[in-house]
C-alpha cells in the first residue's frame, strides 16, 4: 500500500480540529479546498495522494471511535453505510476493537442509501405524493 505524509499537515489539521465525536468530512470535500491543495503541491502522485487520504480519513474514524468509547459505556460497535464496504476500514476496526462485539455486515448490505432514497422519491413523484410543508415546525 502506498503511504505518504503529504496529508499529515493540511488535511489532517482540518480533521483534527474537530474536538468531539460528531464529525464529517464536509470541510475537506469542497472543490475549492482541493484546488488550493493541489496548487500547493507541484509533483503530486495521485496514487500516493489517494492512499494517504484514505489512511488519514480512516485513522481519524478509528480515533473518533476510541474517543466515543472513552465517553460512553458500550460493548458493541457497528459500522454501516457505504463506508463500511471499505476493506481497509474493516481491517483497522478488527485490529483496534477486538475486545468489543464488532458487527461488520456482509458487503451486500453495505450500500449508500442515496440510491434507495432517489428510487423512493421517483415512486412518490410518479404517484403525485408530496409532503405538505405548510405545517409549522
Amino acid at each position: 500500500m502506498l503511504k505518504s505524509n503529504l496529508l499529515n499537515h493540511s488535511v489532517k489539521k482540518e480533521i483534527d480540529r474537530i474536538k468531539n465525536t460528531n464529525m464529517d468530512f464536509l470541510e475537506i470535500k469542497t472543490e475549492d479546498y482541493w484546488k488550493k491543495f493541489i496548487s500547493e503541491h507541484d509533483k503530486l502522485n495521485v496514487n500516493d495522494f489517494c492512499a494517504s487520504f484514505q489512511e488519514t480519513a480512516l485513522n481519524t474514524l478509528i480515533k473518533k471511535t476510541k474517543d466515543a468509547l472513552d465517553e460512553y459505556d458500550v460493548k458493541t460497535i457497528l459500522i454501516a453505510g457505504g463506508v463500511s464496504a471499505n476493506s481497509r476500514l474493516r481491517e483497522l476496526m478488527q485490529e483496534n476493537f477486538s475486545n468489543y462485539h464488532l458487527i461488520l455486515p456482509p458487503l451486500k448490505y453495505c450500500t449508500d442509501n442515496a440510491t434507495m432514497i432517489g428510487c423512493a422519491a421517483i415512486h412518490y413523484i410518479n404517484h403525485n405524493k408530496f409532503v405538505d410543508y405548510s405545517y409549522p415546525s
